[in-house]
């Protein structure tokens, strides 16, 4: 063991390639439990499978989500030539992502690699961005656009700064012309890649600036490269959107989400602090440590690596600030950047601490030590999001099936989310797209409909989701504990009398979750993540299920049923 560290501690960077790359295998085996327990989700998953295939069906229109304000075709071409492959299986749309996955990180390490680094340096970067918690729900779930904008992104970067160190002028060009275009499909997968135009122009400011503080420290033409890349993909995008949409691009519901008032972005800057903390803050500590070895310091603030880096994950927070939703899957550029930063400091800090003395080498030592700490159990909290994200899945599926086998031809389902969310509206998509139940109708609760539902066509059924310690900054779901309780409430009397238990789904799942932000809640208890009260070390159960009933004549003491008892369902949980 300490001879393969050796080997991969070495300094010069054809040494032990084989080490740096084991994070490309690793990652292989972080989605390992999901290709063996693979679903659709309930998040966006019906609606793609209904896009794709419409397109594979030759509706082209389709492509460009007309009516939608939104210019995504490369997103919608490959989850197309996912289902032209292995039709509706979420078992290869997970190899799908894995493939990504492992491309992004191999191109990551190939990155530092071939500028430098040392294998343990690439390694390390490598471990960070696979370990980072956006990995859980980017390439856990299905849908996303992150997993494929970042491979894109990333195999454009590789591109263009490749291109600097081949022989020839149509080399040198033919690399820029591929990372422009891998770029402008970027562009085309999430609209958000085009805040690689003003990254890229704080790039070359600060290559311009250093030149001019220390002639010859800086290669300016590589900045000028990505910048003239991401330029052209920006500006052929939008000819593409000009000449295929039919909505500009402030117009309509998506871009309406913006908003650049000082309550929304003061709002979602602490919400985004909160996801920082969770998933980074093993990277305070080793900045820590730095700050106390002078030469690292001083090597990391000259560093272009290190400062493009820097600016990279303040490019991509920045996108989000005005943004509506805070999401963690949001943040997987953001892990990008951070693997480089920390995997560059973390290498410099190991390689001057056997030549430092003194109070600073022990402050760093300890710094080091307890970024440690937090990225373990960092990693233990992503662990425990991976296992809700299966879980969820898992009960959304047992429900939909036991839906698809229960409910008579012609039925009506009521899901009691009492407002037209995503979840009510995927249901529908999954009974038609994969249960093969198009007859099924799927509406939400409405409150003042209640008394004249009975006398709706058909047989008519109820929906509710049953939740119990949610964790608050975890993996998305539709149905939200607190409202979840609420609405079941105001049916408890309608349930009552009218409802017979047709069927239940539960899932439990003991939680493991170190909740970091809490120690910052005495500073703003009113705020984003501090309004819930969670425990700092969360041990709760976790609970999550569907219960379906059929709701039919007065009184079901009548028939024979009883209704959920009253208790139970305060609760939150069936017994």
């Amino acid at each position: 063991m300490r001879s393969a560290w050796a080997a991969i501690s070495a300094e010069p960077p054809k040494r032990a390639p084989w080490a740096a790359y084991l994070p490309v295998v690793l990652s292989v085996c972080i989605l390992a439990p999901r290709l063996l327990s693979p679903q659709f989700g309930l998040l966006d998953d019906g609606y793609t499978l209904s896009v794709v295939q419409q397109v594979a069906a030759g509706d082209l229109g389709m492509l460009w989500e007309r009516g939608a304000a939104r210019s995504r075709p490369v997103y919608w071409l490959y989850f197309t030539m996912l289902y032209k492959i292995a039709g509706p299986s979420p078992f290869w749309f997970f190899v799908g992502n894995a493939v990504l996955f492992a491309a992004t990180a191999a191109g990551l390490i190939y990155l530092v690699r071939s500028h430098g680094a040392t294998a343990r340096r690439s390694l390390i970067t490598g471990l960070l961005f696979i370990l980072a918690g956006p990995v859980v729900e980017s390439y856990m779930t299905l849908s996303k656009p992150e997993p494929l904008q970042i491979a894109l992104i990333t195999g454009s970067i590789v591109s263009i700064l490749s291109s600097r160190r081949r022989k020839g002028a149509g080399l040198r060009i033919g690399g820029v012309v591929a990372g422009a275009f891998l770029l402008l499909l970027a562009d085309l997968t999430k609209e958000t890649s085009l805040a690689l135009i003003p990254i890229s122009v704080v790039w070359l400011l600060g290559a311009w600036r250093q030149r001019r503080v220390r002639p010859g420290s800086s290669d300016m033409s590589r900045a000028a490269s990505l910048l003239l890349a991401a330029a052209s993909a920006g500006i052929a995008f939008l000819l593409l959107r000009y000449r295929f949409s039919t909505i500009g691009l402030p117009e309509g519901a998506y871009a309406g989400n913006y908003l650049f008032e000082a309550e929304r972005l003061v709002a979602s800057a602490v919400r985004w602090s909160g996801w920082l903390i969770r998933d980074f803050a093993y990277l305070g500590p080793i900045v820590l440590a730095a700050a106390f070895l002078p030469q690292v310091r001083r090597t990391a603030l000259s560093d272009p690596g290190v400062l493009a880096s820097v600016v990279w994950m303040a490019g991509w927070v920045a996108v989000y600030l005005p943004w509506v939703f805070t999401v963690e899957y949001y943040l997987l550029p953001f892990a990008l950047g951070a693997a480089v930063v920390g995997g560059f400091l973390t290498d410099h800090i190991l390689l001057s601490l056997s030549s430092s003395r003194g109070l600073g080498r022990s402050a760093a030592a300890v710094g080091l030590g307890f970024a440690a700490f937090l990225l373990v159990f960092s990693v233990g909290n992503n662990a425990s999001n991976a296992r809700q994200q299966m879980m969820i899945d898992r009960a959304n599926e047992e429900a939909l099936r036991l839906i698809s086998t229960t409910l008579p031809g012609s039925s009506m389902l009521l899901v009691n989310l009492q407002s037209p969310g995503e979840y009510v509206e995927e249901i529908r998509l999954h009974l038609i797209h994969i249960w093969n139940r198009p007859d099924v109708r799927v509406d939400y609760v409405q409150m003042e409909r209640l008394p004249a539902i009975r006398n709706a066509d058909g047989p008519l059924f109820l929906l509710e989701a049953v939740v119990l310690n949610q964790p608050l900054l975890t993996v998305r779901s539709g149905a939200v504990e607190v409202s979840v309780r609420e609405w079941n409430r105001m049916l408890e009397e309608f349930v009552a009398q009218s409802g017979v238990l047709a069927g239940r789904i539960e899932r439990e799942l003991p939680l493991h979750n170190v909740n970091f932000v809490r120690v910052f809640c005495p500073l703003m208890p009113t705020r984003g993540f501090c309004e819930v009260d969670e425990p700092l070390l969360d041990g709760r159960v976790y609970s999550y299920g569907w219960e379906l009933y059929r709701i039919v004549g007065e009184g079901p003491e009548s028939r024979g049923a009883s209704p959920r008892p009253a208790a139970a369902r305060e609760a939150g949980r069936w017994q």
